[in-house]
């Protein structure tokens, strides 16, 4: 393919792109395709099969799946044919041509749905400062923070906990539930009685009737690690099961490795759980006031937040960007109902996002190319499928 780009300069570029090159951009982004439509159908029927609405024709009509996968198949190939095309025009490979290439293909983000274009935002926005941070600290632009993943954890806990407690509308209804139900304990009528009521309910007239808070709590841990116990064992065994040349080559470290892995992730979100639901109950049953004071949930939230230390090293900025997400998430809802964006200004806001999602694109883009230590190996492994 030969491609004329007219500049400033009184001469023409001329840039001639192999056959090879152009089959194997046009395979990436099939692929990308195949995979986002996958998945998102996948996901799709899973929550069919949960709210017992399942319906084939809405799954195999829904635009929101073809949006995504066009989307994801646009970007994986714009990205390639800038990049390329950078590589030849300044006749060198660095970060500036993979940052550029980034922020060009997320203008693709228009092409999804509105509520998928902001969970991709969400997402992308919180890896892609991590992803500059660590870049940043790489280099020696700035100094690295004692505890720094511990620190953002923590006020991403306190900021999701005080939105479950007060006001669980700001948080997405999916992750709300979600909470509920990983609790063992709480529902929405519990923790509006317990919690945001001004008559003061003992716990155990309405949370553990006969028994007390800390007997409470302990059986409710046994609860939350069985549970977690199966969903780790489930999502570690399948990304095992993904390598299988390391099963045949290591097996029984293999295997040990997994077990390792899901006693820690199993009692690290164990403990985290069960110490904010007991010091809460506790704490609340000490002071006797309702609504729940303010200091009370800051201090179980922060206490909480310490079993991020049981978890491994190497999983904790993944799990502190997870928490950012939806602390995020939290944060836009809030100033959504506080009118800080009205309706005149829509055009302004999709712009703000799209923009947005570009520049979060670029630190992510550019450590995936030349710095992968930058980015979590989930984020790795996944652009290397689809890019």
């Amino acid at each position: 393919v030969g491609l004329e780009f007219r500049g400033l300069s009184p001469y023409f570029l001329r840039v001639k792109m192999d056959g090879r090159s152009a089959r194997r951009i046009a395979l990436v982004a099939a692929r990308a395709f195949c995979t986002a439509f996958c998945a998102r159908s996948v996901l799709k029927l899973v929550n069919q099969l949960l709210s017992r609405q399942m319906s084939l024709s809405g799954l195999l009509q829904g635009r929101d799946c073809v949006r995504l996968a066009v989307f994801l198949a646009t970007y994986s190939g714009t990205y390639q044919v800038v990049v390329r095309l950078l590589e030849i025009a300044r006749k060198t490979r660095d970060g500036f041509n993979a940052a550029t290439a980034a922020g060009l293909a997320g203008l693709s983000i228009n092409l999804v749905v509105k509520s998928d274009r902001q969970s991709i935002l969400l997402f992308t926005l919180a890896r892609g400062l991590g992803a500059l941070y660590n870049t940043l600290t790489k280099r020696g632009y700035l100094k690295q923070l004692p505890f720094g993943s511990l620190v953002l954890y923590s006020i991403c806990h306190w900021v999701l906990c005080t939105a479950l407690v007060f006001k669980p509308h700001l948080l997405p209804k999916s992750y709300y539930r979600a909470l509920l139900k990983y609790s063992e304990s709480y529902d929405d009528h519990t923790v509006a009685a317990m919690f945001r009521q001004a008559a003061f309910v003992p716990c155990d007239e309405i949370l553990h009737r006969g028994i007390s808070c800390w007997r409470h709590t302990v059986c409710t841990a046994r609860r939350i690690f069985a549970r977690f116990a199966k969903f780790y064992s489930v999502l570690y065994g399948l990304s095992v099961l993904m390598t299988p040349k390391r099963i045949l080559r290591r097996p029984l470290k293999t295997v040990t490795s997994l077990a390792h892995n899901v006693l820690i992730s199993t009692l690290f979100f164990t403990m985290d759980a069960s110490v904010f639901m007991g010091s809460l109950c506790v704490l609340r049953k000490t002071s006797g006031r309702s609504p729940l004071p303010m200091h009370i949930m800051t201090a179980c939230s922060t206490l909480a937040s310490l079993a991020l230390l049981v978890e491994r090293s190497s999983r904790r900025p993944e799990l502190t960007m997870f928490m950012l997400h939806h602390t995020l998430y939290v944060i836009l809802s809030w100033l959504s109902e506080r009118r800080v964006f009205e309706q005149g200004a829509e055009i302004l806001k999709r712009l703000t996002e799209v923009l947005m999602f570009c520049v979060s694109m670029m630190p992510i883009m550019h450590a995936f190319e030349h710095e992968r230590e930058s980015n979590s190996s989930a984020i790795n492994r996944m652009l290397s499928f689809v890019v």
